[in-house]
């Protein structure tokens, strides 16, 4: 048995040793999501004949980390039709892209994850602005898929799309990290569409005063738009304006709903 390393690459082959492994021809083996079960195919004296499956308990030093599925359904925002689109998810902490495809002609994708990490999906599609957005697959429930629904805008001058991995600390405009991700597909969305010209709107809760919302919001759009500008994008395709409280998508009175408003967004002008 072998592990797979964050990095990618495979670790030296365990022998499970007997009675798993026999003088017989031992194969063909599975291990169930939840990384305690494994299941192989063994000709080893004592079955019916020929291969049979047997099963085993995986012993603690072996385990994998359990894994979950998401499924996923990208349409057109506007009438709802399915879209084939190319799709992309990204370990957040690492930075390391662990699943990338394309969805079939119903829309539809499947994709195994390992749970307990936060993940960034990304989705594109000639003649639409990408989406993307990030979950957490949480280390219980593992038998159920996390469900991704994708509706996907047309690039529409006045169509707006929300930057949901790009992160700031609490009253600060100072880009994370992690935002470089998001933006770097930004710029390269500018670059395959060279004719565009977008706004970056930044917004807020309604904590805090009206002034420092505004002041706020206007300085983190500032620092994407350096950003995108920084990254070779001409200055007069991107413009800053900062919204400060005055346009919620979602309730002030939950944290849900604060966390929603406080937000990035690019518009196509």
């Amino acid at each position: 048995m072998s592990r797979k390393h964050p990095d990618g690459s495979w670790g030296e082959p365990v022998n499970l040793g007997y009675p798993i492994n026999t003088a017989g021809d031992e194969n063909s083996l599975l291990v169930s999501s939840s990384g305690s079960l494994a299941v192989f195919a063994s000709d080893r004296p004592g079955g019916f004949g020929d291969l049979d499956l047997y099963h085993f308990e995986l012993p603690e030093n072996v385990k994998p980390q359990p894994v979950t599925y998401a499924e996923g359904l990208i349409y057109d925002a506007k009438n709802f039709r399915p879209l084939d689109a190319s799709f992309e998810l990204v370990d957040l902490e690492t930075g390391a892209s662990v699943a990338v495809g394309t969805s079939d002609k119903s829309g539809e994708f499947l994709i195994p994850l390992p749970v307990g990490k936060e993940y960034m999906v990304s989705v594109s599609r000639e003649g639409y602005m990408f989406h993307s957005e990030n979950f957490k697959l949480k280390t219980k429930g593992i038998a159920e898929p996390y469900e991704l629904n994708v509706p996907m805008k047309k690039i529409t001058a006045g169509n707006s799309v929300v930057l949901q991995n790009v992160f700031f600390d609490t009253d600060s405009y100072e880009l994370k990290e992690s935002s470089k991700i998001e933006l770097g597909r930004l710029v390269s969305f500018m670059n395959l569409n060279p004719d565009l010209r977008i706004e970056i709107g930044g917004h807020t809760d309604n904590i805090g005063s009206v002034e420092d919302n505004l002041a706020l919001s206007k300085s983190r759009a500032e620092s994407v738009a350096k950003f995108v500008v920084d990254s070779g994008i001409v200055a007069d395709r991107v413009s800053a304006k900062g919204y400060g409280e005055t346009a919620p998508i979602d309730s002030n009175e939950t944290d849900s709903g604060r966390a929603a408003n406080r937000r990035t967004e690019f518009k196509i002008n």
